[in-house]
């Protein structure tokens, strides 16, 4: 895996190393970057020919900013179909990130069979799973520490 953080999102890229190495990660190009000018707040995208994950946040988007997206469909004895949304409040661009990326990410694990059901529905919940456990700081101190250890050390 070869990861390019063009962000100030330093505690994200931590997160995400961390969350990722419990995967099989050979040969994922994976590129966190800024939005241009856009009324986004995010975007994000998996191309799966030399696989790569794109997450990208809009640092001049108003935070914070309430996610809700669709995580399961519903069906009634009628026949009818209803989503079922969750959402959850970003208050920073790295929870911004975490969200995006881990959304991307659901789907390269499907490309790569170690995750089934392909579903934006599914996409979306494993985002909201891995926001609400980067929101909570599991672990991730030391994943930072060592991103940053080559800045902090004394020059030799």
């Amino acid at each position: 895996m070869q990861l390019t953080n063009r962000t100030a999102c330093i505690r994200a890229e931590g997160f995400i190393r961390q969350e990722t190495a419990k995967f099989q990660t050979a040969g994922l190009l994976i590129w966190l970057g800024h939005l241009g000018r856009s009324s986004l707040s995010v975007r994000g995208s998996f191309r799966r020919r030399n696989p790569r994950i794109l997450a990208m946040v809009n640092p001049s988007f108003a935070l914070p900013v309430t996610l809700r997206f669709p995580v399961l469909t519903e069906t009634h004895s009628d026949g009818q179909m209803q989503w079922i949304h969750d959402e959850e409040l970003a208050g920073t661009l790295e929870e911004l990130m975490v969200w995006t990326f881990f959304h991307e990410f659901h789907h390269y694990l499907c490309y790569t069979r170690q995750r089934t059901l392909d579903l934006e529905t599914r996409a979306n919940a494993f985002g909201f799973e891995m926001m609400r456990k980067f929101k909570q700081g599991r672990d991730v101190h030391q994943h930072v520490a060592k991103i940053l250890e080559p800045a902090l050390s004394p020059a030799q």
